[in-house]
């Protein structure tokens, strides 16, 4: 892997830096509209404290009910949803008593809409006090509930239960939102998202509620943005996020990192980062997802998996990093039935016994790759197939993508025993075994659409593509991407790759989001280069004498 520890700690330095907003938003999506406002003035973990203390807990008691009312030193008003603000401090959860959902006592229960902002993650802290996950969302699908502008930690599910930071079955918007240092027996060890209905509805105005389930409406979609997960673990699936089945997910400019499923070894634990058990819209879009582990199953940074044929994971201007699946498939991304989209993203450093960067299996499996880049990745370790990329069975479109330097015994590039693997205006080189033998494609037939380059003559490549020529790349890096988490390879000046991609179909945008095709040769026609680069054509301006 050609890219530093320091190079991408910078990165995600930077990231950081990025995704933390410096005022507050108020896009609708983003707040149930709030008809009246409950300030938080004391840190205690109070519960119908009859003085005038409005504490956290107390204030979301408030919020609950349907009515106006008054918990403790909390007062709403009318019958619409609350804005809960919660200044700087430390919350400690200390009202111990799990796996009761009235929010009396353990973690923060939360039955109707509403939002929760505090005044900054690196102000406004929500400690679980390692004994309750911290919120607990039961509003149901129909409901619109946002958490903004706080740190949530030290949840802990040590016995059983899902989500060690958040449980959520209704819309829920997380922006500007850091859960770290949280731990789930099952699933989501930062949040576990199942849509569904209120448990118990509506409320009365005491608090107590009727026997009739609300009914479950449309998947509820649980929003992160702006937002990190870190440093979070599961003995089950999801280290860090766990979709569940029937569940919408959108994850926009957030950091996935250094999260662990089966933390315990037992091989029952999937998605180290996330796990996505949904075949309902899941959209991953200008993200990191870094440094994420595991254990001994699959999908280190990312695993699908449906239980029917799902029909919409679209990844965009994403970073996968680092992640791995030591002793499994899929160190950067595992995916499962159904279709997916990779897009102008990078896959790299993974490592896994097949598929380091990149597994798509099952026979209803459609993977499409364009304009992405996969780079150092590993299989290692015992199968040691598929190092940049593993089909087995199904299909893949892979399309003005480079693939280089990743390594494995067995198709250090790509491992082919899907049903059909396709490739145009594509960059495979430099692929190798570990002891240092080309090793680009194996096993399988490939569909050559044209316009491919390789420095071998694998891959079944055929006339109109260019076999045994090196690629001539530059340098590995950010490359004037106005997204500077994503990294790709440069085409030095004499690269064969400038202006020889098919001349009548590629993408309208090269991985960095520059436009296709340019005229990099400078011939006066513009052409699309192979790979995910495009290089931008060279303007001299005229020199002028004063």
């Amino acid at each position: 892997m050609k890219t530093s520890i320091g190079l991408l700690g910078i990165l995600i330095l930077l990231f950081a830096l990025i995704i933390q907003p410096t005022s507050a938003v108020t896009a609708s999506n983003v707040l149930a509209p709030a008809e009246t406002i409950i300030n938080v003035n004391t840190t205690t973990d109070e519960n119908s404290d009859p003085g005038t203390g409005c504490s956290l807990r107390e204030a979301i008691l408030s919020a609950n009910l349907t009515t106006s009312s008054t918990v403790g030193g909390c007062i709403k008003t009318g019958t619409g949803p609350a804005m809960i603000q919660v200044p700087t401090g430390t919350y400690l959860l200390d009202l111990v008593g799990a796996n009761e959902e009235a929010g009396l006592t353990g973690d923060l229960d939360i039955l109707n809409s509403m939002t929760i902002e505090g005044n900054g993650r690196g102000n406004t802290f929500i400690d679980g006090n390692g004994t309750d996950r911290v919120f607990d969302v039961l509003a149901g699908s129909g409901a619109t509930v946002g958490i903004r502008s706080m740190t949530i930690r030290n949840g802990n599910l040590p016995i059983s239960g899902d989500g060690g930071a958040v449980r959520n079955n209704a819309n829920l918007t997380l922006y500007n939102v850091d859960i770290r240092y949280n731990h789930a027996s099952n699933g989501g060890g930062g949040i576990y998202h199942k849509s569904g209905s209120a448990p118990l509805s509506p409320f009365f105005d005491d608090g107590t509620a009727s026997q009739a389930p609300a009914p479950v409406l449309a998947p509820a979609v649980l929003t992160l943005e702006g937002s990190t997960v870190t440093h979070n673990d599961a003995n089950g699936d999801g280290g860090g996020i766990m979709n569940a089945t029937g569940s919408s997910m959108i994850i926009e400019v957030s950091e996935i990192s250094y999260n662990t499923s089966d933390i315990d070894l037992n091989g029952a634990g999937f998605g180290g980062g996330i796990y996505n058990y949904s075949s309902a819209p899941f959209q991953l879009s200008n993200s990191i997802v870094a440094f994420n582990s595991a254990g001994h199953g699959s999908g280190g940074g990312l695993m699908t998996s449906f239980t029917i044929p799902g029909d919409d994971v679209t990844i965009t201007d994403t970073l996968f990093s680092g992640n791995q699946a030591h002793n499994s498939a899929g160190g950067n991304i595992y995916h499962s039935t159904g279709s997916m989209d990779l897009i102008r993203s990078t896959v790299e450093g993974g490592i896994a016994t097949w598929g380091g960067g990149l597994v798509t299996v099952g026979a209803t499996t459609l993977t499409r790759i364009e304009n992405a880049t996969f780079s150092g990745n590993q299989a290692t370790g015992g199968v040691n197939q598929g190092g940049g990329i593993y089909v087995h069975t199904g299909s893949a479109e892979i399309v003005h993508s480079t693939i280089v330097n990743n390594i494995a015994d067995i198709g250090a590039g790509i491992y082919h025993v899907g049903t059909s693997v396709s490739l145009k205006s594509n960059i495979i080189a430099k692929n190798r075994t570990a002891g240092d033998v080309l090793a680009n494609c194996s096993f399988g037939t490939f569909t050559s659409l044209g316009y491919n380059l390789s420095d071998g003559s694998g891959c079944t490549l055929g006339s109109s593509d260019f076999i045994n020529t090196d690629p001539k790349l530059g340098t590995y890096g950010v490359n004037s991407s106005p997204l500077a988490h994503l990294l790709t390879y440069a085409l030095l000046s004499d690269s064969p790759a400038i202006d020889a991609a098919d001349p009548l179909t590629y993408p309208a945008l090269d991985q960095r989001g520059r436009w296709r095709p340019g005229d990099g040769n400078g011939d006066g026609i513009a052409r699309s280069d192979i790979g995910s680069y495009e290089i931008q054509e060279m303007v001299f301006l005229p020199l002028v004498r004063k």
